[in-house]
C-alpha cells in the first residue's frame, strides 16, 4: 500500500502539518523503465480530497501547447534527495536549490538523459536536484 503524506517537511519531526493518504488509484506511465528513469511519472489519486492551506497547495502546470523554457532558464527543485556525491543518505529535511535548465545534456551525461527528462544543475558543479553544496 503506498502511502502519501502532504504537508510534510521533516521526516524527523512531526510538526502538525502533515496529512496522511492512502492511495485509492495508482498510474505509472506505461512506458516507464525502471533501469533507465525513462518516463518516470506516475498519478497518485488520494482516498479523500487533501485540505489545502500554507503547507499543503496545487502546483501549476504549463499548458500543453506552451514553448519548452530556454536555455539556462532559472527554476527551483525541492526534495529529500543525497546531498553529496557517492552518498546514498538522504536528507531528513526538505531542500531546495535554484537550478538551470541546459539543453545539451547528451554532451554530458551521453545516452542516459532521454527526450523525455529534464536536465537542470549548475554549470560550475555542485547544484542539481541531487545536490546543494
Amino acid at each position: 500500500m503506498i502511502q502519501v503524506v502532504l504537508g510534510e517537511h521533516s521526516f524527523n519531526t512531526e510538526e502538525g502539518t502533515e496529512q496522511r493518504f492512502s492511495a485509492a488509484l495508482v498510474v505509472r506511465h506505461y512506458m516507464y523503465q525502471h533501469w533507465t528513469f525513462d518516463n518516470d511519472i506516475m498519478l497518485i489519486k488520494l482516498d479523500r480530497p487533501a485540505v489545502l492551506n500554507s503547507w499543503v497547495g496545487l502546483v501549476s502546470l504549463p499548458e500543453p501547447d506552451s514553448r519548452p523554457l530556454a536555455d539556462r532558464a532559472r527554476c527551483t527543485v525541492s526534495g529529500w534527495g543525497v546531498t553529496s556525491l557517492n552518498s546514498y543518505s538522504l536528507s531528513p529535511e526538505l531542500r531546495s536549490v535554484d537550478v538551470d535548465m541546459f539543453r545539451n545534456c547528451w554532451y554530458y551525461y551521453y545516452f542516459r538523459i532521454t527526450e523525455n527528462m529534464i536536465c537542470a544543475g549548475s554549470y560550475s558543479g555542485g547544484k542539481d536536484s541531487c545536490q546543494n553544496r
